[in-house]
């Protein structure tokens, strides 16, 4: 692995039938393991599938469903209790009220997730002040 400034190059030799997996992480104990990372992977995407009810569907349908759950992210609040919120924007954003209005009937709704919309909207009544 080589690496300068904001700019890294990796090679590997692999051999017929041979996997490598690379871990690039914000974890502090990312899963090391990647048949089993990819596998629970795979299982995520399958139960959002299910639960938007899109097991037909067209396979651009399905990954709008798992790309709009790349924005949803569990909140830490101040009383230690978990919520949930909508990153506007990676890197740069972090979640801003309009932005997260705006964007939750379709991440959310249209995915048929009211649990996580209750979730969020919850979240953000914990701060909302004089409107």
């Amino acid at each position: 692995l080589r690496s300068s400034s904001a700019v890294a190059a990796f090679s590997a030799e692999l051999a017929p039938g041979q996997s490598l997996t690379l871990v690039l992480s914000a974890e502090r104990e990312p899963e090391l393991d990647g048949e089993w990372a990819y596998q629970a992977h795979r299982e995520r995407e399958q139960a959002l599938a299910q639960q938007a009810k899109i097991r037909h569907a067209p396979k651009a349908l399905a990954q709008l469903v798992y790309s709009a759950d790349q924005f949803i992210v569990r909140r830490a609040l101040a009383d230690g209790s978990q919520g949930y919120s909508v990153i506007a924007g990676y890197p740069w954003f972090g979640d801003w009220g309009r932005d997260t209005m705006i964007a939750l009937p379709g991440l959310t709704l249209a995915t048929r997730r009211p649990d996580i919309a209750r979730g969020i909207l919850t979240t953000f009544a914990r701060y909302i002040d004089r409107g």
